[in-house]
Formats: structure tokens, C-alpha cells, sequence
């Protein structure tokens, strides 16, 4: 089954910690998490979107790093 993979056009991001309830096996949990508030534009449609991206911590510095590698390359690369 195909998953159709929306293209959005993010104009505004705020980012930010929350303490978010998490169910694990041992009950519910509290954890903070990093989030991300995304207001976007539907590429193909020009709907206004709102998203709200929540990631475990732990992984927010390695994809930070990703994210400033393919700046660098898009910067880099003639338009």
C-alpha cells in the first residue's frame, strides 16, 4: 500500500519543551520532550496546515546536526 507523502512548505517554526503523559508497559509516565509548532502552506492545494512535532530528546542533536549538514549543501549548491 502506497503512503502519500504531502509536501508543506513550512513558513513559521517554534520550538520548545513539554512534559507530555507516556503510556509504557509500567503505566503512564511523564517525560519532558522537544516540540516543534509548524505552520505550513500545502504545496500542491495552498491549504494552511498546523502541525505539532513532538521527538524523544535524545535523538534532537543528532538529527540537529543532519539538519545543518543538508543546510550547508543547499546553500552551497547552485540554484
Amino acid at each position: 500500500m502506497a503512503v502519500e507523502l504531502e509536501e508543506l512548505f513550512a513558513r513559521q517554526v517554534d520550538v520548545g519543551v513539554a512534559t507530555m503523559d507516556v503510556p509504557t508497559d509500567d503505566g503512564v509516565v511523564s517525560a519532558h520532550v522537544v516540540v516543534q509548532q509548524v505552520s505550513a502552506t500545502d504545496r500542491k492545494s495552498g491549504q494552511e496546515r498546523k502541525l505539532l512535532l513532538v521527538f524523544d530528546p535524545s535523538g534532537v542533536v543528532a538529527m540537529a546536526d543532519v539538519l545543518r549538514q543538508a543546510a550547508e549543501k543547499a546553500q552551497a549548491e547552485p540554484s
